[in-house]
């Protein structure tokens, strides 16, 4: 079974979604930005782009509010 950490976060209209395989070291995978952000809502979904599908589990499912330094890494 492959595990891996992922990690969104929003500052006005600015979106990141980071990944991690320790839950230490982070990588940017996806920036983008949505003019109405400031109402979003979030939810979790997987999928398989390639093969007959898979299945996912998400765990330890965790939300933080407060500012947010996009661009750090940690």
């Amino acid at each position: 079974m492959l595990s891996i950490y992922l990690k969104a976060a929003k500052d006005h209209g600015a979106i990141f979604f980071y990944a991690s395989q320790d839950g230490r070291k982070w990588e940017i995978v996806r920036k983008f930005n949505l003019e109405s952000a400031d109402g979003l809502w979030v939810g979790f979904s997987a999928q398989s782009p390639e093969g007959d599908g898979a299945s996912a589990r998400f765990t330890n499912v965790r939300y933080s509010g407060g500012p947010v330094n996009l661009w750090d890494l940690r």
